[in-house]
């Protein structure tokens, strides 16, 4: 006679999925910050054209270019430090300058790749890898 035995492990599972969900959204996150860096990397003079990424003076803007994720919420955002809350302004353009857009071609640019690292880093963890 043969017998089946199924052991719900639920708990055990909704833990997996929520820790390849945080590991997959920080790969996410700070490969999106590694990109908009490099996006504004280019050194000033010359000063950056209306619609082109601005140009790097001290680098300050640069490196105020972070992630924070909430565990709690499995969500991440994208945050320019308050110390640089020039370069939202140079993303968004305001009534004297024209934009020069960074934060929305780099995504628009890069989303398929971002997308992928999001799939294979939740598949590893899935599966056992870290």
């Amino acid at each position: 006679m043969a017998e089946l035995t199924y052991t719900w492990r639920g708990k055990e599972l909704e833990s997996l999925w929520h820790k390849a969900s945080l590991t997959a959204l920080h790969a996410i996150a700070q490969r999106l910050v590694e990109l908009c860096r490099v996006e504004v990397s280019d050194d000033y003079p010359p000063a950056s054209d209306p619609w082109t990424p601005p140009h790097k003076r001290t680098g300050i803007g640069q490196r105020s270019i972070v992630t924070r994720i909430d565990p709690t919420t499995t969500s991440a955002a994208l945050v320019v430090l308050s110390r640089a809350k020039y370069m939202l302004y140079l993303e968004l353009g305001t009534h004297r300058i024209l934009p020069r857009p960074w934060l929305r071609p780099t995504i628009i640019r890069h989303h398929r790749e971002l997308e992928l690292l999001g799939h294979t880093t939740f598949a590893r963890v899935m599966r056992g890898g870290r």
